[in-house]
């Protein structure tokens, strides 16, 4: 479909969820936006109506590997930028975001109206105007003020409109609930309930165990001064080495390990390390030798 275009706000340059993304996956992340656009319901990836996008699509339209938009999905949804509702990718906040004058108000009319006509055919077998009178009038008008950029989460009042691939049935998703004491996500130390932080490192780590006692070995590690940031670029890097090396999976360092107090997250903070075909190191001191054994003339 051409001819479309879709808000990209200045703001994405510094968002920083997408800082945290590589560069394969930012890409991903603008071909998943351009397709949301596209999409019968927009917001919602689909090619048409009931037919979902897949994972081969987004590596076909995205020209990247399954790997990497394996791993993309994954942190879009650790960092609540899409979500899975009947088993189709949405984008979080897409209709606050990428709204199109007063549209919103027609769909959330024809939702209501929608429910409405449902619900009186299971009490009494039929519907009555004045029900859809008294329920359809709705007004939401998304303010022409808002400059954050497409990544942003609800907050708890907002809520995630998407609509299955079955004709009329639309679906509305409440924005997670908070945690008691009335934030979303506790601090950190307190038990299992995770940072958001902790799960972008979680997402991308390439053997998932022991969450809990990683999220402990993570606390300590950012009391000892290490950024979040580090962190997660770490697990991501350690990731790649995995893959690129073939690095069988009994090999491959539980996450309180790679936490823990001997710090070997730290030799992957700046990028992968690669020694799949790559000849092994000589011993110590075999350099040294040589060179002495060639002034002498040793045979």
């Amino acid at each position: 479909m051409s001819g479309l275009w879709l808000r990209l706000y200045t703001e994405i340059r510094n968002d920083r969820k997408l800082r945290r993304l590589n560069p394969s996956q930012r890409w991903l992340w603008v071909v998943i936006l351009t397709i949301a656009k596209e999409s019968p319901q927009p917001g919602i990836l689909l090619l048409a109506d009931g037919v979902p996008v897949t994972i081969d699509d987004l590596v076909d339209d995205a020209a990247i590997t399954i790997d990497e938009v394996t791993q993309g999905l994954a942190a879009f949804e650790a960092q609540k930028m899409i979500t899975q509702i009947d088993g189709l990718w949405c984008l979080v906040n897409w209709d606050k975001r990428q709204f199109e004058s007063d549209n919103s108000t027609d769909r959330t009319r024809k939702y209501r109206t929608t429910k409405k006509n449902e619900t009186s055919r299971e009490r009494h077998g039929n519907v009555t105007g004045t029900s859809r009178e008294r329920h359809g009038n709705v007004t939401v008008t998304p303010p022409d003020t808002d400059t954050d950029t497409d990544t942003d989460t609800d907050t708890e009042k907002d809520k995630n409109i998407c609509v299955s691939g079955r004709e009329s049935a639309l679906i509305v998703a409440p924005a997670e609930k908070p945690q008691s004491g009335g934030a979303r996500v506790k601090k950190p130390g307190k038990g299992d309930e995770y940072t958001e932080e902790f799960e972008s490192f979680w997402a991308l780590y390439p053997r998932r165990l022991e969450k809990k006692g990683a999220f402990e070995k993570w606390n300590a590690r950012l009391k000892d001064g290490h950024s979040a940031d580090d962190l997660i670029a770490a697990s991501e890097n350690y990731s790649v080495s995995c893959r690129e090396n073939q690095t069988q999976e009994k090999y491959i360092k539980h996450p309180v390990t790679f936490l823990g107090p001997k710090e070997p997250f730290r030799d992957y903070v700046n990028g992968p390390i690669i020694t799949l075909g790559k000849p092994p190191p000589k011993p110590r001191g075999f350099t040294a030798l040589q060179e002495y054994i060639n002034e002498e003339g040793i045979e």
